[in-house]
């Protein structure tokens, strides 16, 4: 038991004893003033939830806002500041979430974020192009705990270094780690993309689709395999869901790329189209074009659209 963290609760209750010792109206007196201290010491800490709401509805820019006021509250914090830091780097302010994060490895108390901190400072990194630096802090890290977002983190910045045999390594002991986690199993369909193991990859976008995830690599992921068998029309509605997501500095997919798998997409079912009207005045259709007709099927079995 935390003695320090009973101190103010025992002299809460004297004030409270004393006043009413006094008189009644003084007691009520004192329980209303303790009342409205603890409300105005906690705002940092609400305020702080509140941006954890709007970081979650994928509001970034709220969710910087409501932090910025809190640590103008309360700057005694880490785990707060840690949280701006973290959001600030998400609104792809980089070198201010880059300072951010070197407060709060100043700060008393910061040593029992070191998970979150480091996946922070590590991210920031990665976007600021030293990526083996990044590597070699959560390798440091991942060699004193093992954890699902570390897993995740790791597991993407692999891919980015390029050693596909390593990150499939890496990204195969994450899954056997948590194989319900939606980053650990993106990462492990986006390393069977990269090297080409289309069936493994098809499992893997199945089973994601079937968990309906949020972000957009994971639906960008899932059209690349439906486009890779066949399912153009499918790869194309997966592609306008990805659209659909929020993107922010740390998508591993940028909307550019996206957009431009989408476009070539409609324009390759358009040129198949007319190939198909072609085929009714006696033509050749193109091979390929009946499969569209499987494609409602095929995605019907790996799970309809995310809400």
């Amino acid at each position: 038991m935390n003695v320090q963290k009973l101190i103010p609760l025992l002299i809460a209750a004297l004030l409270v004893y004393f006043g009413f010792q006094v008189h009644w109206l003084l007691g009520l007196v004192v329980i209303v003033a303790l009342i409205g201290y603890a409300s105005w010491s906690n705002r940092a800490n609400l305020l702080a939830s509140k941006a954890q709401e709007a970081g979650a509805r994928g509001d970034t820019k709220t969710a910087v806002k409501l932090l910025e006021q809190a640590v103008r509250m309360n700057r005694k914090q880490p785990a707060i500041m840690a949280s701006y830091a973290y959001m600030l780097l998400k609104d792809g302010q980089i070198d201010k979430a880059d300072e951010t994060i070197g407060t709060v490895r100043q700060m008393p108390g910061a040593d029992k974020l070191e998970l979150n901190v480091t996946i922070t400072e590590a991210l920031i990194r990665w976007k600021q192009g030293r990526l083996n630096d990044a590597i070699a802090m959560l390798e440091e890290l991942h060699g004193k705990m093992q954890n699902t977002m570390l897993y995740g983190s790791l597991g993407y910045l692999y891919l980015e270094q390029g050693d596909l045999d390593k990150a499939l390594a890496f990204n195969l002991e994450a899954y056997d780690y948590n194989d319900s986690d939606n980053v650990i199993l993106d990462n492990l369909l986006a390393t069977r993309i990269l090297r080409g193991e289309w069936e493994e990859a098809r499992e893997l976008a199945d089973a994601l689709m079937d968990r309906n995830a949020k972000f957009p690599e994971a639906f960008y992921h899932a059209a690349l395999v439906k486009e890779h068998f066949g399912y153009l029309e499918s790869a194309l509605e997966h592609c306008e869901w990805a659209l659909e997501r929020r993107f922010t500095a740390v998508s591993t997919e940028k909307r550019e790329t996206i957009e431009a798998k989408r476009d070539e997409l409609a324009a390759r079912l358009a040129r198949e189209a007319e190939s198909g009207e072609r085929d009714e005045n006696g033509e050749t259709a193109e091979e390929g074009v009946g499969q569209h007709d499987n494609a409602q099927a095929d995605d019907g079995q790996t799970g309809g659209r995310p809400e």
